[in-house]
């Protein structure tokens, strides 16, 4: 019975992907919405389909790509998932595929941590923490310059 209990563990662990360089971008008092970024890494033999996310920040959650249409504005569609390659990764970033948080509950503020629960098609849920960065942030690791307040 034990035995049986920690190899389904170990394969929840094992199935389940990696979330690095989760990161939001400060909004403006009355934002409704942000875009989250990460790196979605899938170490299975398997492609893993992203579904889907939820936060206690965002009335709603959504997935997102930016695609630039034949009058040359940018704007953001809908997506039912995102597959993760096996034995590959995605790279969630601004102007291209993202988690983009709607009916945000308060502002983002840098410096701040938010939760992020990201589903998977197998019902899955992988809990991330999400560093809010300065409202220019290209990357996690991005610092804010030192011109700007």
């Amino acid at each position: 019975m034990i035995r049986t209990a920690f190899l389904l563990a170990l394969a929840t662990i094992v199935s389940a992907v990696e979330i690095s360089g989760a990161f939001a971008r400060a909004t403006a008092p009355g934002q409704g919405a942000a875009g989250v970024f990460m790196t979605v890494k899938n170490p299975s033999d398997q492609p893993v389909e992203v579904t889907g996310a939820t936060s206690s920040r965002a009335g709603r959650v959504e997935l997102h790509r930016t695609e630039t249409g034949a009058d040359g504005v940018k704007r953001m569609v809908h997506q039912p998932s995102i597959t993760i390659p096996a034995k590959g990764q995605v790279v969630l970033a601004p102007g291209g595929l993202h988690v983009m948080l709607l009916d945000l509950t308060a502002p983002l503020t840098e410096g701040s941590t938010i939760d992020l629960d990201v589903t998977l098609g197998d019902g899955t849920k992988v809990t991330t923490p999400v560093i809010v960065k300065w409202a220019g942030a290209t990357d996690a690791t991005a610092e804010k310059p030192s011109c700007c307040p």
